[in-house]
């Protein structure tokens, strides 16, 4: 008889991208599961090619809005009759529906965020080098209390390249400016990698972010990553390149799932945190013991607390460059 469960994990692209080695391992080893996956539209291209998978996408901002909305959405779920709630996302949001799908007794498991961890790590007094486990280990974990087994987090890459990789990439810009490269640095490390005779592809977000890409691209002779076939498409690119140099952003979880090597460069964040991509083969970063303020948040979404961001404006080119080398 087969099994279904509802798998919630909202947003954010990076952290939905760290759940597909998750779901792979699972309808892998547990031929009877079928997923229900609730996450955002923009997601659902990482998940399309997979059987038993179907994605369902909320109308958060109108129909699904709000108490009254999340129980409209909860009436249209329970119809599936799911064997279990698998929540890894553990917002409001998330332990809301959580919450209704119980009271119907559905068992319900919540990702650990391992907020305490988190708070001593972060701490701006008495800080504590703590080193949480990764998130894509966390996502398993939760899938076991569910009663699904899952032995490990490894899987294919989404697409395989086959042929001589070529080019590097480099998405210098992140959600928050606590973890973004300076805009001023970002021609100084594009001319870096540039002097490792590739082809140095620049990547971001549309809008601001990608206006100022296009000055960098004129003044540089790098060349703008632009995708018009979407998201599949993006990966499948990645998957040819040498490596992806991100800040800690979505382009090194996307990267990763096409198994291509990744850099990652760190400002007010720290790996320790349990974010670092999976297929991450470098670190580029200044020593906590340089900077003991080192990591003030997990999300780089708090203002910086020397307010000079020393954390970004001390990493050097030169230390992308020695990483690239590290790893060809």
């Amino acid at each position: 008889m087969a099994r279904r469960i509802l798998l919630i994990r909202l947003s954010a692209l990076g952290d939905v991208a760290m759940l597909y080695p998750v779901v792979y391992r699972a309808l892998h080893e547990n031929p009877d599961l079928h997923i229900t996956l609730l996450t955002r539209k923009a997601m659902m291209p990482i998940f399309a090619h997979l059987d038993r998978v179907e994605v369902i996408v909320p109308d958060l901002q109108n129909k699904h809005r709000g108490l009254f909305g999340l129980t409209r959405l909860y009436a249209q779920l329970k119809k599936k009759h799911f064997h279990a709630v698998v929540d890894v996302h553990n917002v409001l949001r998330s332990r809301t529906i959580g919450a209704l799908f119980k009271l119907g007794g559905t068992k319900v498991k919540v990702l650990d965020k391992q907020r305490d961890l988190r708070k001593k790590l972060t701490a701006k007094e008495n800080k504590e080098r703590v080193v949480i486990e990764p998130m894509v280990e966390r996502y398993r974990q939760t899938f076991i209390k569910a009663g699904i087994q899952v032995s490990s987090v490894e899987a294919p890459p989404i697409y395989e390249f086959k042929g001589q990789r070529k080019g590097i990439g480099f998405a210098p810009f992140a959600g928050f400016a606590q973890k973004a490269l300076p805009p001023e640095k970002i021609p100084l490390f594009v001319k870096a990698l540039q002097t490792l005779d590739e082809e140095v592809f620049l990547f971001s977000a549309p809008g601001k972010e990608r206006a100022h890409l296009q000055g960098v691209a004129h003044e540089t002779g790098a060349t703008l990553a632009v995708f018009s076939g979407g998201l599949l498409e993006e990966l499948k690119f990645m998957s040819g390149l040498r490596a992806m140099v991100s800040m800690d952003s979505a382009n090194g979880h996307l990267a990763s799932l096409v198994h291509c090597p990744v850099i990652t460069i760190w400002g007010a964040t720290h790996k320790d945190a349990g974010f670092t991509p999976q297929h991450t083969q470098a670190h580029v970063e200044v020593s906590t013991d340089e900077l003991t303020c080192r990591p003030c948040s997990v999300f780089g979404n708090k203002p910086c607390w020397r307010g000079d961001l020393a954390c970004l404006h001390r990493i050097k080119a030169e230390d992308v460059v020695a990483a690239f080398k590290s790893i060809d």
